[in-house]
Parts: C-alpha cells; sequence; structure tokens
C-alpha cells in the first residue's frame, strides 16, 4: 500500500511540474485559437457579478479550487480541463484538474487572464456543424450581434448554457433555455 501511495504522490508531483513548465506555452496555444476575443472590459460590472454568481462566486479569492461553495468546478478549473487535457474523463482526472488548477494555472496566470480565456473560450455548444466557444462568438453565431450589444435576457441565455451547452442551447432547445433564464431570475431575484 505504501508503495501504491508513493507511486500516486510521485505522478501527481510530475504532473504538477509538467504542467508548470507547459503553462506559458499552453497560454499562448489557447490565446491563438481564441475566435472572437472578449476582454474583461466588455463585461460590465453586473454582468460580471451574474457570471460569478452563476459559475465561481469566490473565484477572485480562492486559487483555483474552492470547496467551501459547493460547486464542483471553478473557472480556473474548467479552464484546466480544456487547455490541459486531450480527452478529460472524471474520476481520477479531477484530482489532477484540481491539483493543476490551484498549483500550475492560477500560480501562472492572473484572474484577469483566467477570465479573460474563459470568456473567449468557454465551450457554448454546437450550431449547425460548428462547435461555439466563447461568449463572443456565441452572440454572433445565436444572436447575430456583438457580444456588448446583447440584451441582458441574451446574456443570461448564454449564461444558462454553460451548465449544458447542447442541453440549454438557445437556438436548438429555445423552451429549455427561456425556462432556465426563467429558474436563474427567480432564485437571483432579477
Amino acid at each position: 500500500m505504501a508503495f501504491f501511495i508513493a507511486c500516486v504522490i510521485a505522478y501527481y508531483t510530475y504532473a504538477i511540474a509538467n504542467a508548470r513548465s507547459s503553462t506559458p506555452e499552453i497560454l499562448k496555444l489557447a490565446e491563438s485559437k481564441i475566435a472572437v476575443p472578449i476582454p474583461a472590459s466588455d463585461l460590465t460590472q453586473g454582468r460580471l457579478k451574474l457570471l460569478l454568481k452563476v459559475q465561481d462566486e469566490n473565484f477572485f479569492e480562492h486559487g483555483g479550487t474552492d470547496f467551501t461553495s459547493g460547486r464542483i468546478t471553478t473557472i480556473t478549473q474548467g479552464l484546466v480541463k480544456f487547455l490541459y487535457f486531450d480527452d478529460f474523463k472524471p474520476g481520477l482526472a479531477k484530482i489532477e484538474q484540481s491539483l493543476l488548477a490551484s498549483f500550475a494555472l492560477d500560480p501562472l496566470a492572473s484572474k484577469e487572464k483566467q477570465l479573460f480565456l474563459f470568456l473567449s473560450l468557454a465551450y457554448m455548444g454546437h450550431y449547425e456543424g460548428q462547435e461555439i466557444r466563447g461568449f463572443g462568438q456565441a452572440s454572433q453565431i445565436y444572436f447575430g450581434k456583438e457580444f456588448p450589444n446583447i440584451s441582458d435576457d441574451e446574456y443570461l441565455s448564454l449564461l444558462v448554457m454553460l451548465a449544458a451547452p447542447n442541453g440549454y442551447n438557445i437556438k436548438l432547445e429555445p423552451q429549455i433555455n427561456a425556462e432556465k433564464v426563467s429558474e436563474l431570475k427567480r432564485s437571483l431575484n432579477i
């Protein structure tokens, strides 16, 4: 048993060290994949508060993981899943995801950089055979508008899609999306 534990510790130590040394290159590659960049300045304070309320309430306070909020995945962990894994499978990979969020991505990328990457690369479903990445591309595809020009209700439609991008897709499942927006408004007293 001690040998097994030592092997697990060695594996995760190696994974963290490898991720830390690769992070600058990973971040450059991620930025090169952005179709429509969304700087945090395009997000009003009200919309930022809504995003954090829905996705990661303690984002600016935690170090990559947050075991106090009851949420399974932080914004940082979501980025790790996309940036560091080719084929993420829940289970043991969740441990590695949490470790990389805390010891590789969060210490090496500012919260502003993480927010920029999340806004620009979050998976927002598929539409007409095209994978949609980021709020900017989603705004253009789903609403025919640039991100700063979408309405508050359109923004809420995108927010609810984060939980199930294809299941709550505004174009493919408009009724379900509308129901989820109504639930969100009720839960946040909007």
